[in-house]
């Protein structure tokens, strides 16, 4: 997968990445082979240090795989703001989060400003959205309407997650 030694090792011997969590998201970064800095979601995901990270990291490749195989090829895949951020030829920046519910807090706000402002642009940027596999709170709804940050709710029955 052309990930340097040093981050395949450290990727492996996270024991709190079991081998379950490591196999679905090598699987999954298999799926969008041909993009640039796969090796960059697997030095992220090395990071994990809790088993809910872990989990996030998986659900975050498998939802980055989904995208990928049924609605629009990753071109580029970019970790920012510590969020990877999925480019796709058109000039889409997608976010996919595993989460049940978006609430509008300072910090969420703050990560969706710095988002929607100063975005890296691999590819010309026409456009960010936010998938979520649950739902957001009104109050985030209108925040990231604001900004123009387009909200997909409930992905997750879009793209399945094993867990």
């Amino acid at each position: 997968m052309s990930v340097p030694n040093v981050v395949a090792d450290r990727f492996l011997q996270n024991h709190l990445l079991s081998p379950r969590h490591q196999t679905v998201i090598v699987e999954a970064m298999e799926t969008v082979r041909g993009i640039p800095d796969r090796a960059a979601f697997i030095q992220y995901a090395a990071r994990a240090d809790s088993e809910d990270a872990a989990l996030l990291f998986q659900e975050m490749a498998e939802l980055l795989a989904g995208y990928h195989r049924t609605v629009a090829p990753i071109r580029h895949l970019d970790i920012y703001l510590n969020i990877p951020v999925a480019y796709t030829e058109e000039g889409l920046a997608v976010i996919l989060l595993p989460i049940d519910r978006l609430l509008w807090t300072e910090r969420s706000s703050g990560i969706a400003l710095s988002l929607a402002q100063s975005l890296p642009e691999p590819l010309p940027l026409q456009h960010l959205e936010v998938w979520l596999t649950g739902d957001a709170s009104v109050r985030a709804q209108e925040g990231l309407k604001q900004l123009r940050i387009t909200l997909v709710e409930h992905v997750g029955e879009r793209l399945p997650l094993l867990d």
